[in-house]
């Protein structure tokens, strides 16, 4: 999901990582309107979604719908996204922006709203919290240098994420990176808990380094 161009390179990015050459990605806007005025302002949007996915080079779809609001825009693609047996099960966020107040305003509710009605119907969810500065950074790094930690408490979360991160390794620019996961679900470290890690990450058949 993504409204905004600036933001979008980072973000169509990284789902081409984590989709390790292995998924499909479709790039999605939904506009907050009603009426006969929203199918012009689809149809631009659209023309941006897919001007934005091949300047970068990258493989995906350009989706846009409208509804009365966000909310009920994400229930609606869930609900009806794919081909037969083939749905979405993976929904991507960029992060808001830095607050400039405390106070939860319409915009920062309204995006919590969201990423409810996607968890409620059983979508796995990942939010980008990437900085121009962080994103260079890592952007920087040669690829035999980069490191995924994955931080393990051996939950339905923990088995994405360390999944996530082994199809990242699948792209060109991530193929030499080690993952490293640190689990936090022993009370003291051993040879004991480190070889049951160990044992874990052997049953999945993905090379990380358990710590």
């Amino acid at each position: 999901f993504s409204n905004h161009s600036r933001r979008r390179k980072q973000l169509l990015s990284f789902a081409s990582w984590i989709q390790g050459g292995s998924g499909l990605t479709t790039a999605v806007r939904v506009l907050e309107g009603e009426g006969p005025k929203m199918l012009k302002l689809q149809v631009e949007a659209e023309a941006e979604l897919q001007r934005d996915i091949s300047e970068q080079n990258f493989s995906a779809f350009p989706l846009v719908l409208f509804a009365s609001n966000l909310q009920i825009g994400v229930q609606s693609l869930v609900q009806s996204f794919g081909i037969g047996p083939l749905k979405g099960n993976t929904i991507l966020f960029n992060w808001l922006e830095q607050l400039h107040t405390g106070v939860l305003g319409l915009k920062e509710a309204s995006y919590t709203r969201s990423l409810w009605a996607a968890f409620r119907l059983g979508c796995n969810i990942v939010v980008l919290n990437a900085s121009e500065e962080g994103w260079y950074k890592v952007d920087s790094v040669p690829s035999e240098e980069r490191r995924i930690d994955i931080w393990w408490w051996d939950d339905s979360t923990s088995h994405l994420m360390l999944l996530l991160a082994y199809l990242i390794t699948r792209n060109d620019n991530w193929e030499e990176a080690k993952l490293r996961v640190l689990a936090t679900t022993y009370e003291k470290k051993s040879e004991k808990s480190t070889e049951e890690l160990r044992k874990i990450l052997d049953e999945v058949r993905i090379p990380a380094e358990p710590e």
